[in-house]
């Protein structure tokens, strides 16, 4: 059976992560609307319209192309199951996504050669994937590198805090391309197998991927209270461990950044004044630690961190503020550099300035086009601000983008 109109809309909605009132707000529904639409009520073929253009939503799926001038549409029409299956889990869930799903149940054969030398070289690449914003390899790549550091773990710490890693890279992976409940599940396995391995540095990292799992699906208190209880498992690691307090330099900040999503402005300005100095303290000559989204965290990181801090605390200005004279040279990797612009898109957006916003979201998908375009939450942001600012060159380009017609 065909999913209803509602359906299609409710599905769209929980991939891009917004409430009812977040979705209907460009298409000028209230929240009560919206609900009413979801639950089967009748909806004119202007607000479908409108809808479908917002949120990037194929016209056949809201039943456009079958229904006659003036009639409204509630589950009529023959809507395409595939292009459903596209919707809720986009291109990339349909096929590739299915993999991994399937591997976090049931895995596959490990390499025949494997070995802890082919576990690292396969966790390299795909950490240099992930720097590289190149989302489909690396999903791709997934189930092959979680099956080979399973085939080594025989009970070793070493072989635990690999597949702990292998785990967070997947959950970050996944996180950012809006397939939740695997998110969720690898996030479990990277908490349990960095705990088996003994090292405080590793369940940190641990904890970390599971926050982000958590503030994203709405849990924004329970990820500070865990990233704060890992934290005071850290305090003991001094600047003469330089890995270890690298990662607690990371772990403030991302602690800080959790903390404002919570609400919690006190804490989180704390915390960021403790990662600043933290990072001062830092030894010039620490080794790099493989964090994801850039190793040894710099001084233009920790930085950009304080940004993304006021944006969540609804300060806009204090943002924009902060990353004045931040520029994309100061980051090490694509990835890193998409960041900058989306942040500063949020901030632009945020202190309305929806032309800014956009720029920022072109100069975003320069760097790195699939974190602009494989993730719901920043497809949503940049529909939003076209839908603000329709009428700009820039637009334009950024809604051909999307459409699917630019460069990716």
């Amino acid at each position: 059976m065909a999913p209803s109109v509602g359906e299609v809309l409710r599905a769209a909605r929980l991939r891009q992560r917004s409430s009812q009132a977040e979705f209907g707000k460009p298409a000028g529904l209230s929240r009560w609307a919206l609900a009413r639409i979801e639950q089967g009520g009748p909806v004119d073929l202007d607000t479908l319209r409108n809808l479908a253009t917002c949120h990037r939503i194929p016209p056949a799926l809201l039943g456009l192309a079958t229904v006659p001038a003036g009639r409204t549409s509630g589950d009529e029409g023959d809507v395409d199951r595939r292009a459903f299956l596209t919707l809720t889990g986009g291109a990339m869930s349909a096929g590739l996504l299915t993999g991994v799903g399937d591997a976090l149940i049931r895995l596959p054969a490990p390499p025949a050669r494997n070995s802890p030398t082919t576990v690292a070289a396969l966790l390299e690449r795909g950490r240099a994937l992930f720097d590289q914003g190149r989302h489909a390899r690396l999903v791709q790549a997934l189930p092959t590198l979680l099956s080979a550091a399973h085939d080594l773990v025989d009970g070793d710490r070493h072989g635990h805090r690999a597949l702990s890693s292998c785990y967070q890279l997947a959950t970050h992976t996944l996180d950012k391309v809006g397939a939740h409940e695997h998110s969720s599940r690898a996030a479990d396995r990277a908490v349990t197998h960095a705990r088996l391995s003994g090292s405080p540095t590793a369940q940190a990292l641990a904890v970390r991927a599971q926050s982000i799992v958590l503030r994203h699906e709405g849990r924004a208190a329970l990820a500070e209270q865990v990233t704060l209880d890992t934290l005071d498992g850290l305090q003991a690691i001094g600047p003469a461990d330089p890995a270890g307090w690298t990662v607690y330099v990371q772990m403030l900040c991302s602690s800080a950044y959790t903390a404002a999503q919570a609400g919690d402005r006190p804490t989180a300005l704390e915390l960021l004044a403790e990662a600043e100095h933290a990072h001062r303290a830092l030894p010039a000559t620490a080794p790099p630690v493989a964090i994801l989204g850039g190793s040894t965290p710099t001084t233009a990181q920790v930085r950009l961190y304080r940004v993304g801090v006021h944006w969540a605390l609804g300060e806009s200005g204090k943002a924009l503020h902060t990353a004045h004279g931040l520029s994309p040279d100061q980051f090490p990797t694509p990835e890193r550099r998409a960041r900058l612009h989306i942040d500063l898109a949020r901030a632009w957006s945020q202190h309305d300035r929806p032309g800014h916003a956009v720029a920022a979201l072109l100069a975003a998908h320069r760097h790195a086009p699939a974190e602009v375009l494989d993730r719901p939450r920043i497809t949503t942001l940049a529909h939003r601000v076209i839908a603000r600012h329709p009428r700009g060159e820039q637009a334009r380009a950024l809604h051909t983008i999307l459409q699917g017609d630019g460069p990716r």
